[in-house]
């Protein structure tokens, strides 16, 4: 029963350690740090979003953000499940079926360019730009 504690803990406080993360990432204008960087959307942009969205019961909205928003909350959950009460084989199964529906659907609304949620703009990120600024200046 200990370990399960344990599990639970350390489960709930990386939960909260990623939830801070992105706090600070909204409160300084961050909204997703692969973007910032490169200008390039990664496979989850628009996730947080559009939970939100599904959190305030605007369906349309959600899905239009990113389609997989309804399987992520069952997914988590599972994925939390799975590590208090270790399922290996079971979870690896669950990450790399994520991993792929997640790569489909990037790769789906990269190519054709519906919406501006997933965009590539990679002069327009902060690699991009700073190459731009050393190319002009030097």
């Amino acid at each position: 029963m200990k370990q399960l504690w344990i599990r639970f803990r350390s489960t709930v406080l990386c939960l909260l350690s990623l939830a801070a993360v992105l706090i600070l990432m909204a409160l300084s204008g961050i909204g997703c740090p692969i973007r910032y960087l490169t200008g390039i959307s990664c496979p989850g942009c628009g996730m947080t979003r559009a939970v939100w969205h599904l959190l305030t019961l605007d369906l349309p909205a959600a899905m239009a953000y990113h389609p997989l928003c309804v399987a992520m909350p069952p997914v988590a959950g599972l994925l939390i499940l799975f590590t208090v009460y270790p399922k290996p084989r079971a979870r690896h199964i669950l990450l790399w079926v994520t991993a792929a529906a997640l790569l489909a659907v990037y790769l789906w609304r990269l190519l054709t360019g519906e919406g501006d949620v997933v965009v590539f703009d990679p002069q327009n990120g902060l690699i991009g730009r700073i190459i731009t600024h050393f190319i002009n200046n030097f």
